[in-house]
């Protein structure tokens, strides 16, 4: 009987220590006390949305969803999530993840402000946030990625551009050295291109052409220029008229000599019908009758589209333009920013139903009194912050806030300052290249011809 009773008070010794030294490990905030039992069981915190709707004078602009899902709640969700593969195989070095993790991983593509991008196959050498420092506006909307992540080809030739440019895979098409046409000549575009150049150089003749196939799309230091002999009504170098994303920047289109008597009737560069999603940034554009067209061309019931069109305009140099610098607005919303319009005729031209959101952007001298603004009256137009002060506004107001899509952080004191144009860098083939402007006679001091009359 004794030894049954030490038994029992030795097995109730045994049970007391073991709770103590549980409670000595079961202390907040200390990791021993989590078992793999208690991580299966813990409960996950469920993601929230937010929708953002944006309207304009001809129908929705935006309205998307944001999902965000908390940080401590992403271990715990991991396995529910659809894993975005990106072209490195599936390892723990961020090749694989989930939408969550996208702005935080510098393996991923560019963060989407309304979700995961759609998956872009990204070489190891190439970091997509790299190439896209600087994008704002409509195309950071769409998720432009251009090329980047695809094969990376040399350009030395137009039949090489022909032959790269035209289909879907992702390519990256570096253009070492100017290439010329003799004549006019139209090249078809495809989509998932980057058309860069680490020289600035020039297409003379080469005109760029969307095609039913075109989306996302990156045009980056180039220049254009073309003969004074093309100057018919469709000759325009840039032509955008299918497709979603694309994004212009630090481009130079340097025009050539003109005169109001010439007849031309060429523009510099169009994006309409149902092209939508682009911005232009830090380009020139100089020296030319006609400068920029956007929308459906033409104040006609056969629309194409209409108000679907939507562009940034954002930090760009508009010299030596008879009118539309920067541009011709029909049938599109279009966000107008921190751009730098000197010797010109007209300015802003708004036809019909185009919704034009205009901030601090600075007119030097003109020909025309009032020039910044031609308002045709049937389109709707707001300005914050121009100098100077545009106040000969017939449209209605604008009703879509370009804040509530995208975030943006304009210079709010108008000057000619707010234009420059830095060197970029860009990580071609495994090595850092150097990504500068176009020539600076292009960029900075453009040729100077006749002034307007």
């Amino acid at each position: 009987m004794a030894k049954e009773k030490v038994f029992v008070l030795f097995f109730i010794g045994i049970i007391i220590f073991d709770l103590q030294i549980t409670s000595v490990y079961s202390k907040p905030g200390d990791k021993k006390a989590t078992t793999a039992s208690t991580v299966r069981n813990r409960k996950t915190t469920a993601s929230s949305s937010t929708t953002r709707t944006t309207s304009g004078s001809t129908g929705n602009v935006g309205n998307r969803k944001l999902k965000a899902v908390s940080t401590t709640a992403h271990n715990d969700q991991l396995s529910n999530h659809s894993r975005i593969s990106v072209g490195f195989g599936d390892d723990d070095s961020g090749s694989s993840i989930c939408g969550c993790c996208r702005k935080s991983n510098t393996n991923s593509a560019y963060p989407h402000p309304y979700g995961p991008a759609a998956p872009i196959s990204t070489a190891p050498s190439t970091q997509s946030g790299d190439k896209l420092a600087g994008m704002v506006g409509f195309a950071r909307v769409a998720g432009v990625t251009g090329g980047w992540g695809g094969e990376v080809v040399q350009i030395n030739t137009l039949q090489d551009l022909i032959q790269n440019v035209g289909d879907g895979y992702p390519r990256v098409l570096m253009i070492n050295s100017d290439i010329k046409a003799s004549s006019l000549t139209k090249v078809q575009m495809g989509s998932s291109k980057s058309i860069v150049s680490t020289n600035g150089a020039m297409l003379y003749n080469i005109y760029l052409r969307a095609t039913p196939s075109s989306s996302n799309i990156i045009f980056q230091n180039l220049a254009f220029e073309h003969s004074p002999n093309n100057k018919g009504n469709d000759d325009i170098q840039l032509y955008l008229n299918y497709g979603t994303g694309y994004w212009i920047d630090h481009c130079s289109f340097v025009g050539h000599k003109w005169s109001p008597d010439d007849r031309s009737q060429d523009k510099l560069l169009y994006i309409g019908q149902e092209a939508s999603l682009a911005t232009i940034s830090s380009c020139y554009f100089g020296n030319h009758r006609y400068g920029l067209i956007f929308g459906h061309p033409g104040d006609d019931d056969n629309v194409v589209a209409d108000g679907n069109t939507r562009v940034t305009i954002y930090k760009n140099h508009f010299e030596n333009l008879d009118v539309r610098a920067p541009g011709l607005f029909r049938y599109g919303h279009y966000h107008v920013f921190n751009n730098y319009i000197e010797n010109y005729g007209l300015g802003f031209t708004v036809a019909m139903n185009g919704d034009v959101v205009s901030e601090y952007n600075y007119f030097g001298s003109s020909t025309t009194k009032n020039g910044m603004l031609d308002d045709k009256g049937n389109g709707a137009f707001i300005d914050t912050g121009s100098y100077p002060p545009i106040t000969n506004i017939i449209s209605p107001r604008v009703s879509w806030n370009p804040a509530s899509i995208y975030s943006y952080q304009p210079v709010t004191n108008a000057n000619p300052g707010m234009i420059k144009y830095q060197r970029k860098s860009i990580t071609s083939a495994g090595f850092q290249s150097p990504i500068i402007p176009p020539p600076m006679q292009h960029m900075i001091s453009p040729p100077i011809f006749p002034s307007l009359p």
